[in-house]
């Protein structure tokens, strides 16, 4: 419902349950994700929303969460990530508006929610005529000058091809970028910073040249295959080709964080495993020799080699760079 689908539809909460059990990282994720404060700076038409990573949830900023004091905005938080995670992690719901189940599974943690907060018997009658005539209206597809969040989740748009396209537009209007900024301070366009010559007039190496990543949600696999774009479920890899068994656990210089492809996807032999650095280990900083709240390989380069390096050491423990060393034992 949250999704702005009339169809109100509920699967039996045994399904999510049974799902829940059979696999873990979905269950994983839904413990944490079901915890999110929603953000409500945006206008989103369906009035709540996911963004494409499945770590922040977005509650149109006109959409009232109370009904009579009780506030019922986590109920919505749990139907739209139920719904993410059901596409992302088990593949159910990937085509929106062929496959309802997933929506109908989503309709449950919704409304299970609901009855938990307003614990009477007609719960689900009092939410449907509190929330729907503040998401069914032709209104809500008037996204002219609106703000919109650019990395929405735009799968359930797919059908309404104008709606959809007028969405991309609107993400870079003044108020989108306005209120991008307020939660992306570090994406609001400031003066390039002057850099730091040598005394010879050169500009000094930054730890760009090590290809420093900050981490990004599930912190605890980041940088690891399982979260790259290029990792294909089925144990391949977009760029390593069909012939190199890649698995969730390993992880290479040319890592970028996304959501994996699906099974099925087209492989191709771009790079060898020696090219792109594959290793089967953890590669993050804190399971790095150097490791720890200051990198110690950037600390020493800086104090080594003062008229080449000038290094931030500043560094994540979930983060990691091209330099990653294993601990010894």
């Amino acid at each position: 419902m949250s999704a702005g689908d009339i169809d109100d539809s509920e699967e039996p909460a045994s399904t999510l349950y049974r799902l829940r059990a059979e696999n873990r990282e979905f269950e994983d994720y839904l413990k944490w994700a079901w915890q999110l404060k929603p953000i409500k700076l945006f206008f989103i038409p369906y009035a709540a929303g996911i963004n494409e990573e499945g770590t922040m949830v977005y509650i149109s900023h006109d959409i009232t969460t109370y009904f009579e004091g009780i506030e019922l905005e986590n109920a919505l938080v749990r139907h739209e990530t139920t719904e993410w995670a059901l596409r992302y992690y088990l593949g159910i719901g990937e085509e929106y508006s062929d496959d309802p189940i997933g929506h109908r599974i989503s309709n449950n943690a919704e409304f299970d929610r609901v009855r938990a907060l307003l614990d009477r018997p007609n719960a689900i009658d009092l939410y449907e005529e509190w929330i729907d005539p503040q998401i069914h209206t032709t209104e809500r597809t008037d996204v002219k000058d609106k703000p919109i969040p650019r990395d929405l989740a735009l799968y359930p748009y797919e059908d309404d091809i104008a709606l959809l396209d007028e969405l991309q537009e609107e993400m870079y209007n003044d108020r989108s970028m306005e209120e991008w900024g307020k939660i992306h301070p570090e994406d609001v366009e400031m003066p390039p910073k002057k850099e730091e010559p040598d005394a010879r007039g050169k500009t000094k190496v930054d730890r760009s040249a090590f290809i420093y990543l900050d981490p990004k949600p599930p912190e605890d696999s980041f940088a690891q295959c399982g979260t790259c774009r290029d990792w294909v479920r089925t144990g391949l890899c977009v760029i390593h080709g069909p012939d190199v068994n890649i698995t969730a656990g390993m992880s290479c210089a040319l890592y970028v964080n996304g959501d994996p492809s699906p099974g099925g996807t087209e492989t191709y032999p771009f790079v060898t495993p020696t090219e792109s650095g594959l290793v089967d280990r953890e590669v993050r900083c804190e399971n790095c020799r150097w490791g720890g709240d200051n990198c110690q390989l950037f600390t020493m380069l800086n104090k080594e080699m003062p008229d080449v390096f000038a290094l931030e050491t500043k560094i994540s423990p979930k983060g990691c760079c091209n330099a990653q060393q294993p601990k010894t034992n």
